[in-house]
């Protein structure tokens, strides 16, 4: 019998509680069945049943200043925990983290900013990621940790009207090779932009494996292709599967407010279709875009993949060091003694006045802005004011010229804050650059670009202008 967990003639189940060892018989705690840890020690934490939101939202771009701020504002405001995007427009692929904690994985093409897909996972479930994969600027892909078995999102962009046949064609093929090299075992959940409308599906009884009954619109030739594709590869889709009000079925509006379809899907494997709860748009969620934010409520038991802690040494300059002498000077003779104290805990106590002083310098010369932070008061008021007014609804046409004029206004504030931002760090940079605090300076570089992991985007124009500016007597 092979050793080998995963061998299909392995036994389900964990077999005698004993086994015969050449030193005579003994019990076996961690003899495990097939697809579990057979190495023993301490297993994932694995939660009870919950349910995560997992949600869709084509933002239109994430270039502008101030974009991604808003999107994971909206993204916490309507408690989504996974969350993917389409047309980015961003040509890097990669990951990073955001100065709020949340990983966000992105696949582009590397040449052209037309496309672009992504994923905002929240900080609370960071870990629970295994793999991701960037298929191409149209599809991207991410392995959670989840029992009974692992969970497969798939975040397409799909070819628009004015694409050819052929790139639709290639679209779909890449999709079902995705699809096909996945184990059976594991739930894949597909959700994006396709492009398609499968409109009412009221009278498709002969489709009641893959559609529901609440479709909206009338069906196009997309949406046929879309239906194919679902039956060939034994998917459902889901935001056709509970009824809704019509407001949270329709996730795309054109701009005059006069044409609404449902060209945004959630499909999961047939299979596995009782794990979705619930699955609607919510028009409330703004981000400039004229795509609603499309969040399906998914019941799942997730892992959490521990990862080896990352102690970081606390690193000081002489003026630090310094002001650490003097701190701890002030600590020691506070410090109250005791005849009757070990020299373990002693030891204790002394310890962590230093680690406290330490952090507390560290801390105070790096200051508690975060990368997040850039965006004034005044930014964020537009915003809320440009979300109130979607909220309450676009219906006249003075509504439709109000909201535009607020979201060219966040644009107008969002740039300006960010100009700010950066001549601030500029700033920074020229003062640690003329003290020789190398590390800081290059830290602070490192925080203008914004560089994904194992890719380095090129800077734009206007960042080489200010560098130039404050490094031109360097």
């Amino acid at each position: 019998m092979s050793s080998n967990p995963a061998d299909p003639r392995r036994l389900d189940g964990s077999g005698p509680s004993g086994v015969k060892l050449a030193i005579g018989h003994r019990r076996v705690t961690h003899q495990a069945s097939c697809g579990n840890w057979a190495t023993g020690g301490k297993q994932p934490k694995v939660r009870r049943n919950q349910h995560i939101k997992i949600g869709t939202w084509n933002v239109r771009g994430l270039l502008q200043p101030g974009k991604r701020e808003t999107v994971e504002s909206e993204m916490q405001r309507c408690g989504v925990d996974i969350l993917g995007l389409s047309e980015t427009h961003l040509k890097d692929s990669g990951h990073f983290e955001t100065g709020n904690g949340n990983m966000i994985f992105l696949a582009g093409n590397g040449e052209k900013s037309n496309n672009g897909v992504g994923f905002i996972v929240t900080k609370n479930l960071k870990n629970c990621v295994l793999s991701y994969k960037a298929i191409d600027d149209r599809i991207i892909r991410i392995r959670i940790g989840a029992r009974p078995h692992t969970l497969n999102i798939v975040q397409v962009y799909a070819p628009t009207t004015e694409c050819t046949e052929e790139e639709i064609s290639d679209f779909y093929a890449k999709l079902e090779t995705v699809c096909c090299v996945r184990p059976r075992k594991e739930t894949t959940v597909l959700l994006g932009d396709f492009n398609a409308k499968v409109g009412e599906t009221t009278h498709d009884t002969h489709l009641n494996q893959t559609v529901g009954k609440h479709g909206l619109g009338v069906r196009n030739e997309r949406g046929e292709m879309l239906l194919q594709f679902c039956i060939g590869n034994q998917f459902t889709i889901m935001n056709t599967w509970f009824k809704q009000h019509p407001r949270k079925l329709y996730t795309w509006m054109s701009p005059g407010g006069a044409y609404r379809n449902q060209i945004d899907y959630v499909l999961i494997d047939t299979r596995w279709r009782s794990s979705i709860t619930n699955a609607k748009t919510l028009p409330g969620a703004d981000c400039g875009s004229d795509h609603q934010l499309l969040v399906a409520e998914f019941k799942a038991r997730l892992k959490v993949v521990y990862k080896a802690s990352n102690n970081k040494a606390l690193h000081m300059h002489a003026d630090a060091i310094s002001q650490f002498k003097q701190d701890m000077h002030t600590r020691l003779l506070g410090m109250e003694t005791d005849s009757t104290e070990s020299a373990n805990d002693m030891w204790v106590r002394l310890k962590t006045a230093v680690i406290d002083s330490a952090e507390t310098i560290v801390q105070q010369r790096r200051g508690p802005r975060s990368r997040s932070d850039w965006m004034s008061q005044k930014t964020w008021s537009a915003v809320l004011r440009r979300r109130t007014l979607k909220e309450n609804g676009l219906s006249t046409e003075d509504d439709r010229r109000h909201y535009h004029e607020l979201h060219r206004t966040v644009q107008r504030l969002c740039r300006k804050d960010k100009d700010a931002e950066v001549d601030r760090v500029c700033q920074e940079i020229e003062e640690s650059s003329n003290k020789a605090h190398t590390k800081d300076m290059f830290c602070k570089v490192k925080s203008l670009t914004n560089d994904i992991k194992g890719l380095h985007p090129p800077r734009g124009p206007k960042n080489k202008s200010k560098f130039r500016f404050f490094f031109r007597n360097y």
